[in-house]
């Protein structure tokens, strides 16, 4: 029997990773997925971010689409009523999942489309896990007829625009109409919400520092909105504390809240608030 050398065996060997170097390699693989991750997920809240306005704008074209058949009104803005823009109430279950709500409402037949009415960002929780909620606008309490208890409880002595054509103080092109708002990751209370109805109120006997409902800030220190023209817009908050906001009636900065009186000019006309 032939006698096999020691270098025979080194020559003939197949080379392999030691577990140093294969400890090596996966400390690099692991390195480099913390350097990629945060900008990964950078990328993806811009993505969102991106589709959230894409959304409001669709929106806003769907109201105009249902103005021009109807004698140029704006599509109705009434409380939980299907016979408004939409229907139902989503900050809890089961009307976070519902989206009956939206299909059976006025503006439905116009955008045909319920993934439109979220932003991609809005998530709820169910048994833990979490899901889409099925919508996160709301229509400017300004835009469209209003129940008479909202109207004189919101803005009372100032009519609601009706038509597109009447939208002049503020202009289209600076007025509200659809607006990201404000949600928490909640199943069962209203607790952290400020979205329920489709209805956006920031009431102008109210002061200058508190807010009725609050806008979201899904996409970092700011909100995003559509106008009466059909633009849609992100805006960098110019208070600190506006992006922690929750729920309905939150104290804005005092004296002066800069975030909430911005918006209240979008909304309302000049001095028509205290």
């Amino acid at each position: 029997m032939p006698v096999i050398s020691h270098l025979m065996l080194r020559k003939n060997a197949k080379p392999g990773f030691t577990l140093i170097e294969l400890l090596v390699v996966i400390a690099i693989i692991a390195i480099l997925a913390a350097m990629l991750l945060p900008a990964l997920s950078k990328s993806k809240d811009k993505a969102f971010g991106i589709s959230c306005l894409s959304n409001l704008r669709q929106l806003t074209l769907a109201a105009h689409t249902y103005a021009s058949d109807n004698n140029d009104v704006i599509v109705p803005n009434l409380l939980n009523d299907v016979n408004a823009w939409v229907g139902g109430v989503v900050f809890q279950l089961p009307g976070a999942t519902n989206v009956a709500d939206i299909r059976l409402s006025k503006l439905y037949p116009y955008s045909q489309s319920p993934g439109i009415y979220r932003c991609p960002a809005d998530k709820f929780s169910v048994a833990g896990s979490l899901v889409p909620r099925v919508r996160s606008f709301s229509l400017c309490c300004m835009m469209g007829l209003n129940d008479a208890g909202a109207r004189d409880t919101v803005h009372p002595g100032i009519p609601e625009n009706l038509k597109f054509s009447g939208i002049h103080n503020p202009g289209p092109s600076q007025a509200f109409f659809f607006i990201d708002e404000q949600s928490a990751v909640r199943d069962s209370n209203t607790e952290g919400n400020s979205i329920d109805d489709g209805y956006f109120a920031l009431a102008t006997r109210s002061g200058l520092t508190q807010w009725q409902n609050t806008a979201s800030s899904r996409h970092g220190k700011g909100g995003q909105f559509s106008f009466a023209d059909g633009h849609a817009e992100y805006w960098r908050w110019l208070e600190a504390k506006t992006s922690s906001l929750v729920g309905v009636n939150a104290a804005g900065t005092s004296p002066q809240d800069r975030d909430l009186i911005r918006m209240l000019q979008a909304i309302y006309p000049i001095g028509s608030f205290n």
